[in-house]
């Protein structure tokens, strides 16, 4: 797997000491990629920060999983 694109973006002042709601879901997954979207909340549910990530999936060509493999 590789990171394509990772977008961040900060909406409030929070501190990171602070209890914090971290919410992702994947929005879409094939053709090789996938592509999600994640929020975080404070305790009072403020939503503080958002982000985006896209990736690319490809399997080893020689069948082995990514639990014994070596990096690509």
């Amino acid at each position: 797997t590789g990171v394509l694109t990772h977008t961040l973006t900060f909406h409030e002042p929070f501190d990171v000491r602070d209890w914090l709601l971290f919410s992702q879901t994947t929005v879409h997954g094939g053709g090789g990629r996938t592509y999600g979207e994640g929020h975080v909340f404070t305790s009072e549910g403020v939503l503080v920060a958002s982000f985006a990530q896209e990736n690319m999936i490809r399997a080893f060509s020689d069948g082995r999983t990514g639990d014994h493999a070596t990096s690509m």
